[in-house]
């Protein structure tokens, strides 16, 4: 099914009229020429389009804010109210995904008048609230906590002091996803380090870069921050726990990952380094997400290294490798954010990535059976996997020319 179709499926119908019309973005586009005639119409469009949706978003925002204040005590009144609260923040995604994939199609047809998605959402309100996410954390806490009191009685049972669920919902619509685990890596993922001495340093440090003092290293490192990092770390913080997991040690990353707390105003909830990854036959420094001790069907792994997920395929984003080059454009915005927002609302992210990225197909045509490195991860040993996986440099040469399809596409 066409993306058009399936956004419309999506939308909610007494809020239709508030949403970016993605039919009528494209419809303009069908206008626009190659050499950019008409592009001022489309933008002119999508200007109208955001600010209605944002002013909308706001009013909505306001008067939830004010009716969770009057419902103080009332359980049925909040319920709602949270019930709503989600459905804003699910409003916000799909005009996120409704606007990129407009700009997508736009930069298509007219090359030569290009507009970036993340300079047009950065100053939407349904793109980044505060607020909501600050709403929606309770909302999820709340609706979790009354969908399991709701599944312990009967529609007989339930004790009136308890309440019922608002009109037209169940107990499956008042229990929320939990809050996803965002897993990343560092290292060509977020950031790009080099020597002081090194000529990228030299041509870019000037205004790109940061630089960094390491107890290890005689000099300052100079550290490459990912265009829109900062932007993907805090439209990602309030709806996501996030957490570092990276190959380096701990004396070279830390500072780096403190470095970007500071700038990013973004904690992560947790750091992972070299000693927290698993050894293999087949890599050294596999990241095996059950050491975190998440529910693994809401979590997820951004690494630019595919090995890193040979214990974890069905958890897989793999990430467009960064080398500190100006090219990279808004690709942690406009490429990886739409797919974590997209997550958010999946109960198990598991399935979807499995289908949209098939890492496990992957690896299988590497010459890596999949269930072969589970059951060596599991307590063969060392010695029997070493025998399983011979010829391992023949493999890890074939991974090399073989990339996995990245996230590169809404």
């Amino acid at each position: 099914m066409k993306f058009g179709k399936q956004l419309d499926r999506q939308l909610r119908e007494k809020w239709r009229p508030f949403y970016v019309s993605y039919k009528r973005l494209k419809g303009i586009l069908k206008g626009v020429a190659g050499s950019g005639r008409g592009s001022s119409t489309f933008h002119a469009a999508l200007r109208e389009e955001t600010a209605r949706c944002s002013a909308f978003f706001v009013e909505k925002l306001e008067e939830l804010e004010a009716t969770l204040e009057a419902a103080a005590g009332d359980g049925d009144q909040s319920a709602a109210a949270f019930v709503e609260i989600l459905e804003l923040r699910r409003f916000g995604f799909l005009n996120f995904m409704a606007v990129t994939k407009a700009v997508k199609k736009h930069n298509k047809v007219a090359p030569c008048t290009l507009i970036s998605a993340a300079s047009v959402l950065l100053h939407q309100s349904f793109f980044s609230s505060p607020r909501l996410e600050a709403m929606a954390q309770r909302a999820e806490s709340y609706l979790q906590h009354k969908g399991k009191a709701m599944e312990r009685f009967s529609e007989r049972e339930r004790p009136a002091t308890m309440g019922g669920a608002p009109p037209g919902l169940g107990v499956m619509n008042l229990q929320a996803p939990e809050r996803l685990t965002v897993v990343l890596d560092l290292d060509h993922t977020l950031i790009f380090s080099v020597s002081r001495k090194s000529r990228l340093w030299r041509q870019q440090a000037d205004n790109l870069s940061w630089s960094i003092v390491m107890d290890h290293q005689p000099e300052p490192v100079c550290v490459f921050p990912r265009p829109g990092l900062v932007d993907f770390l805090q439209a990602l913080s309030g709806g996501c726990d996030l957490v570092i997991f990276t190959a380096g040690i701990e004396p070279y990353a830390s500072p780096i990952i403190a470095k970007i707390e500071v700038v990013s105003g973004v904690k992560f909830s947790r750091r992972l380094y070299r000693r927290d990854t698993t050894r293999c036959p087949w890599c050294a420094t596999v990241k095996d997400l059950s050491v975190l001790g998440t529910d693994l069907a809401r979590t997820v792994l951004l690494d630019d290294n595919p090995l890193s997920f040979s214990l974890n395929p069905a958890n897989a984003v793999p990430v467009l490798p960064w080398t500190g080059g100006v090219e990279d454009g808004d690709y942690l915005l406009e490429q990886l954010l739409p797919v974590v927002r997209d997550l958010q609302e999946r109960v198990d992210v598991r399935p979807y990535l499995q289908q949209k990225y098939a890492m496990s197909t992957w690896f299988s045509k590497c010459g890596v059976p999949i269930p072969g490195i589970q059951q060596a991860a599991q307590g063969s040993g060392v010695e029997d996997a070493s025998r399983s996986f011979q010829g391992m440099q023949d493999l890890i040469d074939r991974m090399a020319r073989r990339r996995p399809v990245v996230a590169a596409r809404v």
